[in-house]
């Protein structure tokens, strides 16, 4: 059984799928003992407002600003720190009582990346990127006594007006310049830092490789890939190079210390940070292997069994990864669930029965009285803390692949099944479709079909393996425990 956590705190932002933050601020979580769940939100720019003020509630603490919102949410704010004011930018949102208060931790993760390798002391700097990262980056350079700062963005004007801005505020002389021009400049420069989001795509690389030059230090907000291609061509340059994920450990801890008041454990957060870059790493390489000549089946065969195989280094600990029923209403999830935890001496949670007890009521109810927009909202949560289970089997609402965050906590310590049918089998096991509102209303078997039509897609995207549904539960379980002996 999920305890369900206390307090709640978020990452807002468009897209996420890149987002790191929620392995590293829950870990944190677990390792202090704090009952606290981090989640990762995905908003349109259209709901930014209303999830602001949900924001307010007495069990959330807070939440961090990823792009493109860290400009945008200062006007939604009831106060915004100085700092954060001089910067233009909130990567932190505070709730204090209801009150929202915006801070920026990113200049201070910045500053502490950089100062591991260099003294921003007197050094000349390049700045690549003229936005909400790029002001915070500017804040630190100044703040730590950078001699010039040179901000080169492919649209001139906004590197202008934010070098104007920042040189009329500090000490530090600033100059904007197209991106173009960086090659007049680099012979001085001691420090480059790309703050776009350039290199988060495998070959992309913000400047030409003959921009760098040896004895220079290259630091890349990119945290995902670690080593962006800019980094790669820094080494080889002979350079010293900064990996995105140290801003982002040292700012989230900064964000920690203003919602609960305590210094962060950063050697649980940098753990959890490099086991997610690894994750996915070796998703991408495996995935990316004989890719010209590997048929898709194969390519997710051989994840599922690098991650069973995961689960069995990880047994001398004690500790294995989940299993993760996914599948359509009816496809006999929980009752298979059950089957192999009694089977696997292991815990076993319905996310749909948390979902009811953290709403108190029923999920026709939750649709009924607050719509199904409200019910995923609290699958999210649930599926974040089913996710820090351990020696679980975890059976999951048909939904739960709608949303990529759901699905991207559950793979991290997870093995995936699609428990698969058709939909005559289907229709056959829901009966009347008592309980099930996206049932209601509509002839059962082409509601299911329209329904399997919009999903199967998602589940087979997100499945390690798959096992066909089957008269007799036991078949069923039986067929994921082969499989499981199989990656091993």
């Amino acid at each position: 059984m999920i305890i369900m956590a206390k307090k709640k705190c978020f990452v807002i932002g468009y897209p996420l799928s890149h987002t790191l933050s929620p392995a590293m601020h829950n870990a944190n979580f677990r390792k202090l003992g704090i009952d606290c769940v981090y989640v990762a939100r995905e908003l349109g720019k259209e709901k930014l407002a209303g999830f602001l003020e949900e924001l307010r509630q007495e069990d959330v603490a807070g939440t961090n600003v990823t792009i493109p919102y860290k400009e945008e949410v200062m006007k939604c704010l009831d106060e915004v720190d100085e700092t954060a004011k001089k910067i233009g930018a909130v990567n932190t949102i505070v709730n204090r009582k209801g009150k929202l208060i915006g801070y920026n931790t990113d200049w201070v993760g910045a500053t502490r990346a950089i100062e591991e390798k260099v003294k921003i002391k007197g050094k000349r700097c390049i700045v690549l990127g003229a936005g909400g990262a790029a002001r915070a980056v500017c804040f630190a350079l100044a703040k730590g006594g950078a001699k010039k700062v040179t901000i080169a963005n492919r649209t001139k004007g906004k590197a202008v007006l934010l070098a104007e801005e920042f040189g009329g505020k500090v000490d530090a002389q600033f100059e904007g310049i197209d991106l173009q021009e960086i090659g007049k400049v680099v012979r001085d420069a001691a420090l480059i830092i790309n703050c776009t989001s350039i290199g988060m795509k495998e070959g992309e690389c913000p400047v030409r490789e003959n921009v760098l030059h040896k004895g220079m230090a290259v630091f890349d907000l990119v945290y995902n890939p670690k080593e962006t291609k800019l980094i790669l061509e820094a080494k080889k340059k002979g350079c010293k190079t900064i990996t995105g994920e140290r801003m982002l450990l040292f700012q989230g801890a900064e964000s920690f210390k203003l919602w609960f008041g305590r210094e962060a454990d950063l050697k649980a957060m940098q753990e959890a940070l490099e086991r997610e870059l690894d994750r996915r790493k070796n998703i991408v390489r495996i995935g990316m292997r004989g890719s010209g000549k590997m048929d898709i089946g194969k390519r997710k065969k051989n994840i599922a069994q690098m991650g069973m195989a995961e689960s069995r280094k990880a047994s001398a600990g004690k500790l294995e990864k989940n299993i993760v029923l996914i599948g359509m209403m009816g496809s006999g999830k929980t009752s298979v669930g059950k089957f192999l935890a009694k089977k696997m001496k292991r815990k076993f949670i319905d996310m749909d029965k948390e979902i009811e007890k953290k709403a108190g009521r029923c999920i026709s109810e939750i649709f009924k009285k607050r719509g199904e927009r409200f019910f995923r909202e609290i699958e999210s949560i649930v599926a974040v803390e089913a996710a820090l289970m351990q020696n679980t089997v975890i059976s999951c609402g048909g939904g739960v692949v709608l949303k990529e965050g759901n699905m991207n906590e559950l793979k991290r310590n997870g093995i995936v099944f699609y428990l698969k049918a058709d939909t005559e089998t289907l229709a056959n096991r829901v009966g009347w479709g008592r309980g099930r509102p996206l049932l209601e209303g509509r002839e059962k078997k082409e509601r299911l079909e329209e329904i399997l039509g919009e999903r199967e897609r998602l589940y087979e995207k997100y499945a390690d393996e798959t096992a066909r549904v089957r008269k007799e539960k036991e078949k069923v379980a039986e067929e994921i425990l082969k499989k499981l002996r199989i990656g091993r």
